[in-house]
């Protein structure tokens, strides 16, 4: 039943990359924002949206904190990363050239995906920093806060990650290894929550942020290099693009119950 939710990402691809496209340029000409600010701003709408109808109007007590969230998008970027595995597969074992350019293109929305994650745990991290860990609705129901936290993210962001596309990995030839070194970049984000139950932290422990902010940069240098590789052209704006033809899917989506 669920299957039937998802299409093929290279038909979104087909339907919706111009439209967005546009879309970018029109929000380009009617503000002065960096084009980051837009790929962040909708995840922060897609995370709100979800939680909306996912936690806060469901008729049970769901009992589930920010930190909850950040572990499960730590998860879920573990799980697309053996997606992309699974298309590299695909791709690897037949010679016929439609085939092995769609699965590059679901390849590459995989990595969109890790990004829709890697955001929406940058924005988790520092809705934990000003104490709402426990107060979803709080958060959901303030968007003068939500804008502020958006803004505080982009300009992180801007000011730490690496959008040269000129990566550190470009000596790494096989997917494999790529994949491997966004795996250990995965395990050092999740090493730096108090995720072990078994192991005793202090009450008032916090995320380091600066670290937080360079493992995050690290990773999102494996997946800007694997954008390429399957395909993406070497711009952020071309990134943020394939972002939002992802994220409408993503609304769209939820509203048909996914």
């Amino acid at each position: 039943m669920m299957k039937t939710l998802r299409q093929p990402q290279f038909a979104i691809h087909a339907m919706y990359y111009s439209q967005m496209n546009q879309q970018l340029e029109e929000l380009k000409k009617h503000s002065n924002r960096p084009v980051l600010y837009y790929m962040i701003d909708l995840q922060n709408s897609l995370m709100v949206d979800i939680l909306k109808r996912k936690i806060l109007s469901s008729d049970e007590k769901v009992k589930l904190t920010f930190k909850d969230l950040a572990e499960k998008m730590i998860l879920a970027m573990f799980d697309e990363f053996v997606e992309i595995k699974d298309w590299i597969d695909e791709f690897s074992d037949t010679k016929y050239i439609v085939k092995i350019n769609e699965c590059k293109i679901e390849c590459r929305y995989e990595v969109i995906d890790i990004y829709h994650f890697l955001w929406q745990l940058l924005l988790i991290v520092n809705i934990i920093d000003i104490g709402l860990n426990n107060r979803i609705g709080d958060y959901v129901n303030d968007e003068t806060r939500q804008e502020a936290i958006v803004d505080k993210v982009t300009n992180d962001v801007m000011s730490t990650f690496n959008f040269t596309f000129d990566t550190p990995y470009k000596e790494i030839i096989t997917y494999n290894e790529l994949i491997l070194r966004g795996l250990v970049n995965l395990s050092k984000l999740l090493n730096l929550f108090p995720w072990k139950h078994w192991k005793t932290y202090d009450e008032d422990y916090k995320i380091d942020y600066s670290e937080f902010l360079k493992v995050a940069n690290e990773l999102h240098e494996v997946l800007s290099e694997m954008f390429i590789r399957f395909g993406g052209k070497k711009d952020l704006e071309s990134l943020v693009i394939h972002y939002m033809v992802k994220n409408y899917e993503n609304f769209s989506r939820q509203e048909r119950g996914y």
